[in-house]
């Protein structure tokens, strides 16, 4: 199956699984945890800017790029331009979506000032580099049309592209495995259970395969670098081919971001399907005896949006190297005696 045929099923597995994945993400953070935040702003655009994306590639196609037959309605020309399109929404989107990992990552860390100022300063490079790449890509040329063989201008050399898909490739790598790994760094003295262990992996994982498509995209620029024609075939398939992993990473990474957030979803509905049944005379009011604990304990991490995080998983898990806790124990009895 040619990268022309393959990208439209991928293009729709991915816009229908972030759409109710962000859409579930909302929901919660909105209804549940009532904390709706710039992460979650984040990760709303980048859907956005997914959809157009999707919308820019499917008129590309449409236009016949890539094809290897003629049919009526096909023009080359058409195609070249909205494929140039497609890249320049394509790092926006991803920068965005980028982004929204760092600012959930931020979040978490809100007692870690060392990690908060990595992720800022990783933030900041991320926007910069972005902004520097999509300048050049949309001024390659003077006017841009040229660039789709439209009117006569000015354009840099091959070179100059080749050498910033390069640098966006490399930063893009770089940030990728950070933000996959900080997790790590962040729960590596925390006491999770196994079902949590298993739903971090999961996510580290997605975020794995992600970067992994980003290396595979890198040696397909390389490829094209070489390629001697630019208008020849063998170009725009190798252009098609290296999209084929830029909607893989871009997919893969808002998703892994609204995954993250959706355990309180579970809690909520076991939790509405037992409210029903929760009358068994348990209340402590109506006992002759009972023991309240009360503990004061304030972690570092917030796992608000961790996997397998609640209330319960949150208490006694911060390292007595990292801050001094004080716990108190208030144990309350009484016995009802009858009136002689």
């Amino acid at each position: 199956m040619s990268p022309r045929d393959q990208l439209p099923p991928l293009i729709i597995t991915f816009l229908v699984v972030n759409i109710i994945a962000v859409g579930l993400r909302v929901w919660i953070r909105i209804h549940i945890k009532r904390s709706f935040g710039v992460d979650d702003a984040a990760l709303c655009l980048s859907l956005i800017a997914f959809i157009l994306l999707a919308i820019l590639a499917f008129i590309c196609l449409g236009y016949g790029y890539g094809a290897t037959d003629e049919r009526p309605g096909y023009n080359l020309m058409l195609g070249v331009k909205y494929f140039l399109i497609v890249q320049l929404v394509y790092m926006i989107t991803l920068y965005l979506s980028k982004l929204s990992v760092g600012l959930v990552l931020y979040r978490l860390a809100e007692a870690r000032i060392g990690v908060r100022r990595m992720l800022l300063a990783s933030m900041v490079v991320l926007t910069v580099w972005t902004a520097v790449t999509v300048l050049t890509v949309a001024l390659q040329c003077i006017p841009l049309s040229v660039a789709w063989g439209e009117g006569k201008g000015t354009c840099v050399s091959g070179a100059v592209i080749s050498n910033t898909g390069y640098s966006y490739s490399s930063m893009d790598i770089a940030t990728s495995w950070f933000y996959a790994l900080l997790p790590v760094y962040l729960l590596r003295s925390v006491q999770l259970s196994t079902k949590q262990i298993v739903s971090i992996c999961i996510l580290l994982g997605l975020g794995v395969v992600s970067n992994i498509a980003t290396i595979i995209r890198l040696k397909y620029l390389i490829e094209i670098r070489y390629v001697p024609s630019a208008a020849s075939e063998e170009l725009i398939q190798l252009y098609l081919g290296s999209f084929i992993y830029s909607v893989t990473e871009i997919g893969l990474t808002m998703f892994a971001a609204s995954l993250a957030a959706l355990r309180p979803l579970l809690t909520f509905l076991r939790h509405k399907g037992t409210r029903g049944s929760s009358g068994d005379g348990t209340d402590p009011s109506h006992n002759k005896s009972w023991t309240r604990g009360l503990r004061d304990v304030n972690p570092p991490i917030p796992l608000h949006d961790f996997p397998g995080s609640d209330t319960e998983s949150q208490r006694n898990i911060l390292p007595r190297s990292e801050r001094s806790i004080k716990s108190t124990t208030v144990n309350i009895s009484y016995t009802e005696t009858g009136e002689a």
